[in-house]
Formats: C-alpha cells, structure tokens, sequence
C-alpha cells in the first residue's frame, strides 16, 4: 500500500460439518442457496460478539461469493486469492467470509493469502485465529497477543480486549529498526481526514526504537527522555490532510514537570516540507499538556484552514506562539487563516490570549465563540513598549499575568474582524470591557449578532462613539450579566449636539436576568441614533430597571412586532419626556404580540397626557400588574387621575390610554394575577374597540366585580371562548342592569362557544337578567361551570331555549338550586329541547332539586352519557304521569321527598348509552312510571 502501518486483520474461518452422503446429493445446491443466510447467522451469533470483547463494531458485508468452486483440486486458486487480496485492500471492508465443505482447503488458502500479503508490504503483520463453533475467546486473544509480542497481566476477557486495543493504538506509525533513519520524513499523500480520539495511552504518531525527537528537532537518546513527545512530530507529513481532528489522547498520569510548552503542529522545513497546507478543519479537545497550539511558522502554512476548534484544554496559555523552543523569534503575520471562517475557544480556564502581535486581521472570520475562558482579557495582546521585544513579553507573561491597562479591553486596535457576522461570549466572569474606543476602522463593521452571555463583571455593551461602527447588527442577547448596568451608554456626549442621525439596524434586543441593569439607554438617544428597525424586544428578569423605552425610540418603533417584559421593576414602558407640551402619540402599527408579566410597580405604560394606538395587535396578556387597571377612555381626564393617586395609592393607574378604535385587532386577551383590578374596560370605549376579540381570560383578579357590561357587551361580535377562574369578589359574569333590555328591538346574537367558569365563590349568577330581547347565545357550544358555591341558577330560560348548538354540560361542586330559572308568568309548559348535547355531567350538586321548577317538556335526543353523583335531593326521572306540581306542593310538606330532576315522555333519551349514578345517598327512587322502556331504548 505504499506505506508503513501496523493492522490486525480478522480472516474467519468457518469449517461446516456435513455429512457426505448430503454433499453428494445436494452440495452444489447447499453452497449456491444456503451460504449467504448461513454466514449472516454466523456473523449475528459469533463474529459480532468477539467484535464486542475486542472493543470494536464490525459491519457485515459480503464481498465475495465463492460459488460452484472446486477447492478439492484448486483450479480457481488463483482467482479466489486474487479476490482475497482486492478484498483486503479495500478499506470500506472490515470483515471477509471464506465458505467451503469441509477438507477443501480454506485454512491452507487463508494462510498463503496472509503470506503474500506480508511479502507484497500490503500489510505489516497478519495475526490468524481459528474460530470454530464453540470458539475459546481466550484463545483467541492469546494467538493473537503472541503474535504482536504482547504480554496479558489481566485476566478477564474485557480487560485483555482493552489491552489488545491499547497496545495495538500506542503508535501509529511504527518503524522497524531495519527501515528508514529517523531523519527521514514519513509522507502519508492519500490521507484526508484524520482522527484521533480517547486514546489516552498514545505516545507519538512516530515512534522509533533508539530515539525521539523534541520540538527542536533534535534527536533525544531514549535514556535522555525527560518530557512527554509531542503526538505529532516533525517527521511525519500530511500534505493533503483536510480534516484533523485530536481528542483526549495525551495521558493525563504523567508528572508535572513533563508537562512543558510545546506545539503539536511545528514545522520545521516549510519550503521543503510543508504538512499541513491544505488543512481546513482543526479540533483539539480534552488536551491536559498543550500550553500552546500552534507556532507562527505553522499558522503561516495554513492557507486554507476554515475552522479551528480548540475545547477542554486546560493548561493552554496561548493558541499561537511567536517563540517556540530552540527556535529564533518569528513575527506574527498581519493577516491570519486568510479563509478561517469559525473559531471556538471553550472550556480553557488559563488561556491568556489568541497570540502577542500588532495590526493583526482575520479577513475570512464570520463565526466566533469564546466560552469559559475566564483569564481571557486581550485577544491580541500588544507588547507594553516598544523597548520590549516579543520573547521578553511571552516570558514575563508566561510567569505572571501582567494587567496593561486597568479596564483591559477583549478586542483593541491591534485586531480586527471586518468579516465577522457572529460573536458569542460566554461565561467569561472577568470580562469588562468587549471593545476599545479606537477599533480597526473596519472591524466588526459586518457584525449581525452578538451574544454575551454569563460575563459578571462586564459593565457596559456599547458606548455611543463606538454604536457607529455595528452598522450590520440586528441582534443583540445579553444575558445573566450581574454588574451590567446599561446596554447603551450615551452619557458621553451630548447627544442633541449631532444633526446626522445615525440608524442602527438592530431588529431583536433580548435582555434577561440583569439585575443591576436601570436603563437600556442611559439618555435619550434623540438626534443622534435611531432604533427604528427594531421589530422583537424581550426584557425578562430584570429587577433595577425603570422604564424601558425612551420617548424618542418608543415613537420611531415602527417595524416592531414583539414586545415582552416580564418579572421586572419597571414603573413605566415608555419614560416620561420631560418639558413636553403637546400630548404624546404613540404608534405601533405593525405590534402583534405584547406581553407585560410580574411588573408590580408598573403603574401607566406613558405617564404623560398621551393616547396609544395598536392597529395590528393580536394577542395581549398582563398579568402580575397589581397597580393598573387594563383599559380607560381618554374622555377620563389622565392627569385628574396622576393627580387622584397621589392621593389615594390604593386607586388603580390606567395602563393605556385609548382614543378612537381600542384594539381593533385583538383575538386573544389574557389577565392573569391581577389582585386589585376592579375594572377592565371603561364604558366609553369606540363601538369597533375589541370588535375581533375571539378568546378572553380573566384569571387571579380577586377584586374583579364584573367581566361584561351589557353596554360594553355588543362591542365583542367575534368572542368565541371565555375563561374566569379564581376571582374571588365576581359576582356576575354579564352584568344587564343598567338598562331595560326589552327596550331595544334588535337583537345581537353573541358568537360565544365555550363558557368556562370555575371557582367563584360569590357569583350568584351568570346572566344578572335575562338577556332576552337584546343578547342571544345560540352559538354556545360547550358550558363548565365548577366551584361556584353561591351560584343559585345557571341560565335564564330564554337562553336555554336558543341552546341549539350546545353539546357538552357540566356543573361541578356548586350551590345550584336549578339548572334553568324559572320563569315568572309563565303560563304554559315550557319546552326545553338541547338537540345536539351528548354529555351531561352534574357532580357533588348537593341542593339541587329540579332542572326547572316550572312546567316543562325536555328532549334529548343525541345525549350519549349521563352522569348524576353527589345530587342527594333528586330523583332521575319521574313519569310524566306524575304531576310534577302535585310533588313539588308535597315536597314544601315532606323535606325528605325526593324531587324530580327530568319530566320525562316518549323516548326523551333515545341515544343514551351510558348512566352513572353515585354518591346520591338519599336517593330512593330511579325511575318510575311506565316509560321505562321508552325513555332509555339504548
């Protein structure tokens, strides 16, 4: 094959029993239709598991079928051999099945096939171990260990297979004491991609058997040897390598004092022998001695290198060393990787820096992350003066870390990045400065995100001269930053003084858990920058900040789409603008999700006379909010309110002013926690205001008094779904009393679907009047009413007529006396038909008497599943025989009479399939009368 190389190669040999009266009759036949199912069991059943003991995943694929083959007088010898040999040539094959009848001559074939391979150099040695159907494992290993000169001082069949795997990758290349001279170089031109990994008892790609050589190239005696060799020497050359990549392969078991600077990857003779000039991909992981990773006469051949990762190393002082040892001083190129367009720098707790240079560029960078890397302060470190060389500097660096400046930036002058689109920084606790004022003119000009993650100590993101030069970013995500206090420090200048305004094209601001952070902007950036492309915010866990926007910013923040503050201290969204006049308007035309979350102390989203406008909101949710109310019409004089809470801290604050259409967009609005809100809207609100609000939850709101007025009520022509739950003072749901219902002719059908109300104490009733003649609710189509003790009915009986779309029931642990209130007057029998219910479940109803009191017909016809537990003071269907006015007279005479829950006739359950009765421990009667048969056909 060209090269020196050291492979176990694994030839299995199966030797089949047959009997020979067989093979005479059906041998040819045996061999052509039984040989490939017969070897894939083989493998299942015995090749596979001795992979598994020797620690390696064998593939099964079969390269050769050795068919109507005569092995008793060899006339295709030749041929078989030949394909054993391409067979074994091919690296893609890890595995090769001989099969034959007994006696023809497998093994004597295996054993030329090994000697000729040996004698053409297509391998070094050849280990054979027979393997028959009760294979002896030990055995095995113990053929095989005598032929590589191994010893076993272990036992166990997985501690030998370790050794077995250990020993056999202590070196990669081994030369034999007959073959090339040390000096000699090792050219491996066919190798692309190379890697090395969890091979923690490799010495040296190289190994010799007199001698090693150190990173000066000087060949050391084997008695002379006092550090650890370098994995990859110089005498071994890859000039097409691609791809290399090194992970946990130096022991971590020798001494300290070994442990000594040195490279990997030195070159020595880059005219003559360059061995990584096509390299494109490099990652280093896991590595307990490199203090450094490349020299610069390396990093100078590397034209081509893409990506370097360098991971877990963690005595790595210094990727790049101007000064390797027994070598003169080199200078550092001006340009570095020309075509490197990712760098990785993580988990390496004692780097100091990227290399010592000036003027140093990275032209191709677009992808840089650097992740606990907690001595890092300079990437580029510049030397103190120009009286200090550079070996002096790595010298004294090399002993103590030397602080240049007191507030040391990470990137100074001395680099830059003008292709550079991705920037993370992560857990880099020392960190407090990221750029210095005077950057290379175009780095950092292409720069589209920036994460800082974790980095306690930093103090600030941008200062306003350095904002200019991000003229590409368009997100920012700040995270888990202690000290932090502002994002963009303008205090430096007066900002006004600038008539060019300079927009920064920043679309998503993520800013979360910074808990000294008081302002995004320290000043108002008005005249200077402009924000305008900004279409996500998200403020989360932020408890010093006050306000979020200022008054400038929220006005130009037309492309905004996205806005959540959540879990902070902010008493204001948008800052007041002191000294103005005129009532603020403030516009955001294309918001359509807005999210205020755990905000205590908010008070007003403006404070000033202002009136905000959301044409495309869709979905809003507040919840947490104590201090506010939701909405207010501006016909209410806001600074008469200022005014009154100076006074009375207890009274709520107005979160939005409204002028116009409130909301015309809406679909979902969520209140959730808000312990003081008595009001939600205002009576005053514009006629199309919530006109396409489709899902509204009001949950936590103990002092709520009501949801709906019956004048707010006709606004909401698109409400499908209504969730109340655990508003402790609610006491109606739809308050009509304000006005005489039946005086309006029109009637304004309500497209409610699901009704959900759960856990009210105090709400007496759904509907305070019956809505009949002005509100219908034909479209309710599922209804869950629980935990509501003081709720006497449910629904007025002119609703329960229109229920025509209702299919699902169920009240739960309530005080209902009735389901349907009576009507009064009501001279004939009422008929109450639910023609699409399926299911009716009434749980733990303990005063319940009746469905309706009145005189009434029901008709079920789909109901499928009846459930009646706990309703102690009903029976389940009396006969329609029995008059039910002479049971309820009787029942004012005998509390203990049970009373009917259904007046039943002809097939009134038709479809029922299920009746569950439990818990009614008064009951004494199920079913009377003579419709037995008819009222439950099913």
């Amino acid at each position: 094959m060209g090269i020196v190389g050291l492979i176990v190669t694994w030839i299995v040999l199966i030797a089949t029993a047959v009997n020979n009266k067989i093979v005479e009759s059906i041998g040819q036949w045996l061999i052509k239709n039984m040989v490939e199912p017969f070897g894939q069991l083989l493998f299942e059943k015995l090749v596979k598991p001795i992979g598994q003991w020797l620690g390696y995943s064998f593939h099964y694929e079969q390269v050769e079928k050795f068919q109507d083959v005569s092995f008793m007088d060899f006339e295709s010898r030749m041929l078989t051999m030949a394909g054993l040999k391409e067979a074994l040539g091919d690296a893609n094959i890890n595995i090769i099945g001989v099969w034959g009848m007994p006696g023809v001559g497998k093994s004597t074939l295996v054993r030329e096939v090994a000697k000729k391979v040996k004698e053409e150099k297509l391998f070094d040695e050849v280990a054979i171990a027979i393997v028959t159907q009760i294979p002896d494992l030990k055995q095995i290993q113990l053929e095989i260990a005598e032929k590589l000169d191994l010893k076993f001082d272990k036992e166990s069949l997985s501690g030998r297979a370790d050794l077995l795997k250990e020993s056999i990758m202590g070196t990669i290349v081994l030369k034999e004491e007959a073959g090339v001279e040390d000096r000699d170089m090792i050219f491996l031109p066919q190798l692309r991609r190379l890697v090395l990994h969890r091979l923690p008892k490799l010495m040296s790609f190289l190994s010799t058997q007199k001698s090693a050589i150190n990173d000066a190239g000087e060949i050391i005696p084997e008695c002379d040897l006092d550090f650890h060799i370098p994995t990859l020497l110089d005498q071994v050359v890859f000039p097409y390598l691609e791809t290399l990549e090194l992970s946990y392969i130096d022991s971590e078991e020798l001494p300290q004092n070994q442990h000594r600077a040195r490279s990997s990857f030195k070159l020595t003779n880059i005219q003559t022998k360059p061995r990584f000039q096509n390299l494109r991909y490099l990652k280093v992981e896991g590595s307990g001695s490199l203090k450094y990773l490349l020299s610069s006469s390396t990093a100078r051949v590397m034209e081509q290198l893409k990506s370097l990762s360098i991971e877990n190393c963690k005595v790595m002082e210094e990727v790049l060393l101007s000064k390797d040892l027994g070598e003169e001083e080199e200078i550092i190129p001006n340009v570095l990787f020309p075509r490197l367009n990712a760098l990785i720098l993580k988990d390496l707790p004692v780097l100091k820096r990227f290399c010592v240079g000036s003027n140093i560029k990275f032209p191709s960078l677009k992808y840089m992350r650097i992740e606990h890397c907690p001595k890092l302060k300079s990437f580029i470190l510049k030397p103190a003066s120009s009286g200090i060389t550079v070996s002096k500097e790595v010298t004294e660096m090399n002993s103590e870390e030397i602080s240049l400046t007191t507030m040391q930036p990470l990137f100074n002058e001395e680099v830059a990045f003008p292709s550079l689109e991705t920037l993370g920084l992560d857990h880099m606790k020392n960190l407090k400065i990221i750029w210095h004022n005077q950057l290379a003119e175009d780095s950092f000009s292409k720069l589209q995100e920036l994460v800082v993650l974790f980095c306690e100590n930093l103090m600030s993101i941008f200062h306003s001269n350095m904002l200019i030069r991000f003229q590409s970013l368009e997100k920012l995500v700040v995270q888990d930053c202690g000290s932090l206090q502002e994002i963009f420090e303008l205090q430096g200048q007066d900002v006004r003084e600038t008539q060019a305004v300079t927009a920064i094209p920043l679309k998503e601001l993520d800013l979360r858990r910074l808990l000294k952070k008081k302002q995004v902007w320290n000043k108002d950036p008005q005249g200077v920058f402009s924000f305008q492309n900004l279409q996500k915010i998200i403020i989360g866990e932020c408890e010093s900040l006050k306000s979020l926007l200022p008054a400038s910013v929220a006005r130009c923040l037309m492309q905004l789409k996205d806005l959540q503050v959540v879990d902070c201290g902010v008493e204001e969204i948008v800052a007041q603008e002191y000294g103005a006049e005129a009532a603020a308007r403030l516009v955001f035309p294309k918001v359509t999700f807005l999210l205020l979350s755990k905000l205590p102390k908010l008070k007003w989203f403006y404070q000033g006379v202002h009136t905000s406008e959301w044409p495309l909101l869709k979905t809003l949710r507040v919840n947490g909010c104590d201090q506010i109310e939701i909405f207010i019409s501006k016909s209410l004089s806001f600074q008469e309110r200022v005014e009154e809470s100076q006074l009375k801290t207890s009274i709520q604050q107005p979160l939005f002013l409204v002028e116009e259409v409130a909301f015309p967009s809406l679909e979902t609005l969520g209140i959730d926690h808000m312990k003081n809100l008595k009001i939600i809207w205002h009576n005053q609100l514009a006629e199309d205001s919530f006109s396409k609000l489709q899902e509204l939850g009001v949950v936590f709101c103990e002092n709520l008094m009501s949801i709906f007025h019956s004048n707010m009520l006709i606004r909401f022509q698109s409400l499908e779904k209504l969730i109340v739950q655990n508003c402790g003072s609610l006491q109606e749901i739809f308050e009509l009393q304000g006005q005489d219902v039946r005086e309006t002719q029109a009637v304004t059908a309500i497209p409610l679907k699901e009704l959900d109300l759960c856990r009210l104490p105090k709400m007496k009733q759904v509907w305070n009047k019956d809505p009949q003649g002005v509100f219908s609710f034909q479209n309710l189509q599922k209804i869950i009413v629980g935990e509501c003790e003081s709720l006497k009915s449910l629904f007025p009986v002119s609703l329960a007529r229109c229920l025509m779309q209702l299919k699902d029931l169920r009240i739960i642990d309530c005080g209902v006396e009735e389901i349907v209130a009576h009507e009064d007057g009501a001279e004939a029998a009422a008929r109450l038909v639910f023609p699409k219910v399926t299911g009716l479940l009434l749980l733990r109803l303990p005063k319940l008497k009746w469905f309706y009191q009145g005189a009434h017909n029901f008709e079920w016809p789909l109901l499928k599943q009846l459930e009646v537990c706990g309703c102690d003071q009903i029976e389940i269907c009396p006969s329609k025989n029995v008059s039910f006015q002479e049971t309820i007279e009787q029942s004012q005479v005998e509390t203990s009479l049970q009373h009917p829950l259904f007046l039943v006739d002809e097939a009134t359950f038709p479809n029922l399939e299920d009746l569950i009765l439990g818990g009614n421990y008064n009951m004494k009667e199920i079913l009377r009368g003579e419709f037995l048969e008819e009222c439950f056909a099913n």
